[in-house]
């Protein structure tokens, strides 16, 4: 089994969507970084206090 790569979606939410996406409807970068961080959560990933996201 690979290792999950958290990068992808670590800089969907720094870049508050995904790079090079065009968004033609209101929320789609929203519901992108959401995505994103409810895949890090699901993978074992925390948020600390200054939004830095780390596995235990």
């Amino acid at each position: 089994m690979c290792d999950f790569d958290s990068s992808e979606d670590i800089s969907t939410i720094e870049n508050g969507g995904c790079v090079g996406t065009s968004y033609t409807r209101d929320g789609g970068a929203e519901e992108d970084v959401e995505a994103a961080k409810n895949n890090l959560e699901s993978h074992g990933y925390h948020q600390d206090l200054a939004s830095r996201w780390y596995k235990d």
